[in-house]
């Protein structure tokens, strides 16, 4: 029972960094294409940024450090690109550590609007029915076929289409509401 328990941690710890690094990865991938010329080089960094993430994975904390997945991500990005310029060492790096810090701070900042509005649907979510939830949660996360929810829960797949309609509808005004708040409490 314990090691099932694990097992699961696990699982869900990688279903974590998969959605995280799918979300960050075109980022960090621009990132890099900013950094370096070469075309192949630059997707054999990005491959090494993501091996890197998922083998430290383990010391990436959100809640320790106030940091951001991007945030730790380009910085291992940036890591990685002054380790090849060194490797290089017949090409100079195009650019300072420092101008890369200002580089890889600016595609941080361009991060936060989609950070607000996960965070509002995170809250949002919250103010759903439990039934709805799980609606949502078969649906979106473990992209189960309407037809396919409403047998495991005894529904018909029309009611299950409409369910989803509406709390999606209900989500994205929740959304909304929760943006413009924060805008207006700026």
């Amino acid at each position: 029972m314990a090691q099932e328990s694990l097992q699961n941690e696990e699982c869900d710890r990688l279903g974590e960094l998969a959605r995280l690094w799918m979300r960050s990865q075109p980022m960090i991938a621009s990132f890099i294409r900013g950094m370096v010329t070469d075309v192949h080089d630059v997707d054999d960094l990005v491959q090494l940024v993501a091996e890197t993430c998922a083998r430290k994975f383990d010391k990436f904390d959100p809640q320790g450090c106030d940091q951001s997945f991007l945030r730790w991500s380009l910085s291992i990005a940036r890591f990685e690109v002054l380790r090849y310029y060194k490797r290089q060492k017949r090409t100079a790096a195009c650019f300072s550590p420092e101008t890369m810090d200002a580089i890889a701070a600016e595609f941080e900042r361009t991060e936060s609007p989609q950070e607000d509005r996960l965070d509002a649907l995170r809250k949002c979510l919250g103010n759903v029915t439990d039934r709805n939830r799980q609606l949502v949660e078969m649906r979106y996360f473990r992209d189960l076929h309407t037809d396919r929810i409403a047998d495991r829960l005894g529904l018909t797949s029309s009611g299950v289409r409409v369910a989803l309609h509406r709390t999606r509808q209900f989500l994205a005004d929740c959304v909304q509401r929760k943006l413009e708040g924060a805008e207006y409490a700026e």
